[in-house]
């Protein structure tokens, strides 16, 4: 897993999945979802969720290692359950951007170059 390339492991029952939240992700996204990346990012981490968001995110993570349709991404999230699919955004767009979502206690955004003690 590369965090790096915003990935993160989705993994319920015998399944595991690679997602990949890097720039063709993000296109995808956007094609997918009619809406520009910041403004994804900004209501995914704003807990304004809902199923389309969700679903469109999890099917253009999945798009790099697990190609599927759309409508399979949403029986992968039905299959899994929201909260793992959730977790498994979250920790993508955290490795992605430094974003911070709601649930994920002890997350903190990487330090910029100002960060320390002198």
């Amino acid at each position: 897993m590369n965090r790096l390339r915003g990935e993160a492991t989705l993994a319920g029952g015998t399944s595991t999945y690679a997602l990949v939240f890097d720039v063709n992700a993000f296109c995808l996204a956007e094609g997918a979802l009619g809406r520009a990346t910041d403004e994804l990012v900004d209501d995914y981490d704003s807990g304004r969720r809902d199923l389309r968001l969700t679903r469109g995110l999890l099917w253009a993570g999945l798009q790099a290692k697990h190609a599927c349709t759309i409508s399979e991404a949403g029986d992968i999230m039905s299959d899994l359950g929201a909260t793992p699919v959730q977790d498994a955004i979250s920790a993508g767009l955290m490795a992605a951007f430094g974003v911070v979502t709601e649930g994920e206690d002890g997350a903190h955004p990487p330090k910029t170059a100002g960060d320390g003690t002198g």
